[in-house]
């Protein structure tokens, strides 16, 4: 029983990497999290591999040591691809609702806006703080529909998206997390050209999912 026990856990410290970077990396504190869950089955591996020396033959343990020491190199070397087939996954999961999305921008007078009540087109909502606008006054001066806006906002949330904005060149950004001018996200791009900033800093990373989708991340 204690065997079965030790391989059990054996085998889950071996696949919980490539899982969670895969499924957990989509939650906001995934930068924290992912390296901790990575040390705690770096840690199960080694204890399992103790106990089950102890437990089973040179034969058995030396073939657990193999199994491994591969897996490892192979989430090691698989790391970047792994990160991309999320990116993927996360595209093709909300692609119909991106699309809308950006058609439903181009053909408003929308330039940047967020999922909560907190900014349109660079003018932060009112709310509790202060030089702050009411929305029906920012809606106003943009001519832009009440309920198209909730719409757009209720179909941002969804996406699991925090902002999306319009740059000059065409190009639509969305904002998955990150703080300050550290953000990261997809964009829309209508040209092959990479950009070299957008509204939250220097593009160090612009990445073709498909078509004319990309991931950026910015410093």
């Amino acid at each position: 029983m204690k065997n079965k026990i030790l391989t059990i856990i054996f085998i889950m410290s071996i696949i919980t990497p490539f899982l969670c970077n895969v499924l957990v990396r989509k939650l906001d504190f995934a930068i924290l999290t992912l390296p901790l869950i990575f040390l705690i089955s770096l840690v199960a591996l080694v204890l399992s591999l103790v106990k089950i020396k102890k437990r089973e033959s040179n034969k058995k343990f030396i073939t657990y040591i193999a199994i491994g020491t591969s897996c490892i190199l192979i989430f090691l070397l698989t790391y970047r691809k792994q990160i991309e087939l999320y990116e993927y996954i996360s595209y093709q999961k909300h692609k119909v609702e991106l699309k809308n999305i950006v058609e439903k921008i181009n053909d408003s007078n929308i330039t940047t806006m967020t999922d909560r009540y907190e900014n349109l087109n660079g003018y932060p909502i009112k709310n509790w703080g202060i030089n702050e606008f009411p929305l029906d006054s920012i809606l106003f001066i943009y001519k832009i529909d009440k309920q198209e806006y909730e719409n757009l906002r209720i179909m941002l949330k969804s996406v699991g998206y925090k902002s999306v904005s319009k740059l000059d060149n065409g190009i639509i950004f969305f904002v998955k997390g990150g703080i300050i001018d550290n953000c990261h996200g997809i964009a829309y791009s209508s040209t092959e050209t990479p950009p070299i900033e957008n509204n939250f800093g220097r593009i160090i990373k612009w990445r073709k999912i498909v078509n004319n989708w990309y991931v950026w991340v910015s410093t």
